[in-house]
């Protein structure tokens, strides 16, 4: 039970640099003097690169240990904010530690004997903290706040290699998989990805071209959206157990569609917000039950490049998507790309529902 709890907290921690690099990077960039269009094309790039070397470092995980590999990417990320602190664009390329939170994941499904309930704290504080986050880019500068995401990755690392190893490394690396087709049905998440790639980490961008609100007055806006969405992450498994995994983020996902397709309409910041705000919560609250739902279905010594896989059917679409929307920013067109994404996440929904709606989901998953 203490190794769990230390993986938890190392995991939950690290909510604060998601919280402050959703906000804070895009205008940050921005400020370096790169244009709309070579913003989108340095997130795609830090997208790309990041799932690709994941998924190596993921199957080295499962073959030699996990520590060390955690012990790798925290150092990348950290290399990344030294850099990005100096005014070096590229560092953002390492900043997202290369798939690290898959291994954790991977680590605590181990130690676990309730996915869906241990998932959901971990991604309730993880939200928590990431309102910290939020919080603090509102009233500090950039360089202060990478220097308080240093300390945020040191602390996390401490943690991982204090629990140690939760499970024997199987010595032989290899990306072959005996849950191969199972894994090969959440492909469908690369329209997910390509989809959110194109709006979400251009979010704080939108909101400046189309009501010229900058971070101060965005810092509030998240905080708002990330303690809502940690409520109902909280809830999620007892939706969960009351109508089944699969029917929960299928209807969860549905709903937050149809504000998406709402959101580039809106005519004021304050309407904006509160889609924004509520739209977040829907598309996300099933994030516990849903990494707990394809942990389950991989065996124990396939989760991290399993895993690893399902993340890489997201992550490089995601990795095209900044470019596209970063494009149709730059032209001034702050539409066209929500009522894309909302199709993309139509389809995938659809198509997740069809495929496991038969599942018996029925039970905790453990």
């Amino acid at each position: 039970m203490r190794k769990l709890s230390l993986l938890i907290v190392s995991s939950m921690v690290t909510g604060i640099t998601w919280g402050a690099n959703s906000l804070m990077i895009p205008l940050y960039l921005k400020g370096l003097g790169l244009s709309p269009f070579e913003i989108g094309t340095l997130l795609a790039l830090a997208i790309l690169v990041s799932a690709t070397v994941s998924l190596v470092l993921s199957a080295y995980a499962d073959a030699y240990g996990k520590i060390r590999v955690l012990t790798i990417q925290s150092l990348l990320s950290i290399v990344g904010i030294i850099l990005l602190i100096v005014g070096i664009p590229f560092g953002y390329i390492t900043l997202g530690g290369f798939g690290g939170g898959t291994i954790k994941m991977a680590m605590i499904s181990d130690l676990s004997d309730d996915m869906e309930r241990d998932l959901s704290r971990v991604n309730s504080g993880s939200i928590l903290f990431s309102v910290l986050g939020s919080a603090i880019v509102g009233f500090l500068d950039p360089p202060y706040v990478f220097s308080v995401e240093l300390i945020i990755y040191i602390i996390s690392i401490a943690l991982v290699i204090a629990v140690g190893e939760t499970s024997s490394p199987q010595r032989k690396f290899t990306f072959g998989l005996k849950s191969g087709k199972t894994i090969f049905k959440f492909s469908t998440d690369s329209l997910i990805g390509l989809g959110a790639g194109m709006v979400i980490p251009l979010m704080s961008l939108w909101f400046y071209l189309k009501f010229g609100i900058g971070r101060e007055e965005l810092a509030p806006i998240y905080v708002i959206s990330e303690l809502t969405l940690a409520f109902s992450s909280m809830i999620s498994p007892i939706l969960s157990k009351r109508f089944g995994t699969v029917n929960t983020i299928f209807a969860t996902e549905i709903a937050s569609i149809l504000l998406l397709v709402y959101l580039p309409f809106t005519s004021s910041f304050l309407d904006a917000s509160l889609v924004y705000v509520v739209r977040n919560a829907l598309m996300n609250m099933t994030s516990p039950i849903r990494e707990a739902f394809i942990l389950s279905l991989i065996p124990r010594e396939e989760r991290s490049r399993g895993n690893g896989f399902v993340n890489l059917f997201h992550a490089i679409p995601r990795a095209l998507g900044p470019e596209i929307g970063g494009m149709f920013f730059g032209l001034g067109n702050l539409t066209l790309p929500f009522l894309i994404t909302a199709s993309l996440y139509s389809i995938s929904g659809i198509a997740f529902f069809f495929m496991f709606r038969k599942v018996n989901d029925s039970k905790p998953l453990s």
